[in-house]
């Protein structure tokens, strides 16, 4: 059950947990939006909670957008899509605050803690985030990096359409990562890819579930909340995979926030509506 109080919603704010590497080439600095209303300080957080590996290569669009610190550690921070061999899509508090240079791209990744082979490493040329993006409640969590040179496309590393408008996503949908799949303490990073299938909540069902939280906007689509299931610290800016009408595979959200501890009853993962964005998107890339 969720530790919450009934009282005016305070204040939400993005935040960057920081747990130890886990070895000496990667270690995991997950994005983490954080809700304080008379909770603890680790509320409000996206990662896979009660899913699954994923097979090798069967999301050839996700990526991990790693971060280099002053030492030159390299820290899974967040997810992304392909949308072409240039554009990245992610969420805005993944990227908003970092210089450039200190980002990189990893594509056609599996296991994020060994050299595979398949790999393509690129350096972020430039970003930027969705202009009406709010920090406070995560509204408009979209962001779009241009990297330093193409990408190669393979069976590994592939682009992902977006969902088109006037489409919604509906049904069972699914979101990969490399986050925390652990919803107690310690946190436990997935070094392989991992998938959940979420069905799809609607709007009016989320915005009561969270009514003492944040607001759920029309920016924002909600899925899961049953069954233990949900995204977690770490798959920030990661991929909601829905079908379309025509039963195709396209990108209807991105990672951006949900309650801690992840995965309780009634309280969905929630992400930001690429439908809802496609405009500002497409304008853009």
């Amino acid at each position: 059950m969720a530790r919450l109080f009934l009282s005016v919603l305070a204040l939400l704010e993005v935040a960057a947990a920081l747990p130890g590497p886990r070895n000496d080439v990667l270690g995991i600095r997950s994005q983490q939006p954080i809700l304080k209303v008379g909770i603890k300080a680790s509320d409000i957080i996206p990662n896979i909670i009660s899913g699954e590996e994923a097979g090798v290569g069967e999301f050839p669009f996700q990526i991990s957008i790693q971060v280099t610190d002053r030492l030159g550690q390299k820290f899974h921070n967040c997810g992304g899509c392909i949308y072409n061999e240039n554009t990245i899509i992610t969420a805005a508090h993944c990227v908003k605050g970092y210089d450039p240079t200190t980002l990189q791209v990893v594509a056609g990744d599996h296991d994020i803690f060994i050299e595979e082979g398949t790999e393509q490493v690129r350096n972020v040329q430039s970003y930027i985030y969705n202009p009406y993006f709010d920090k406070p409640t995560l509204d408009n969590d979209t962001a779009i990096i241009w990297l330093d040179r193409p990408l190669v496309f393979n069976n590994r590393v592939q682009p992902i359409a977006l969902i088109q408008p006037g489409e919604e996503p509906t049904g069972t949908c699914v979101n990969s990562g490399w986050g925390n799949t652990n919803p107690g303490n310690p946190p436990q990073y997935a070094e392989k890819l991992q998938k959940v299938y979420l069905d799809i909540i609607d709007r009016d069902t989320c915005t009561d579930q969270y009514q003492y939280i944040n607001k759920v906007t029309p920016g924002m689509v909600c899925a899961g909340g049953t069954g233990g299931k949900a995204s977690c610290n770490g798959d920030s800016g990661g991929p909601l995979i829905c079908k379309n009408s025509k039963g195709e595979d396209v990108l209807a959200g991105l990672v951006s926030w949900g309650v801690s501890p992840c995965g309780q009853d009634q309280f969905p993962s929630v992400y930001a509506n690429v439908v809802y964005f496609y405009s500002w998107l497409t304008e853009n890339l």
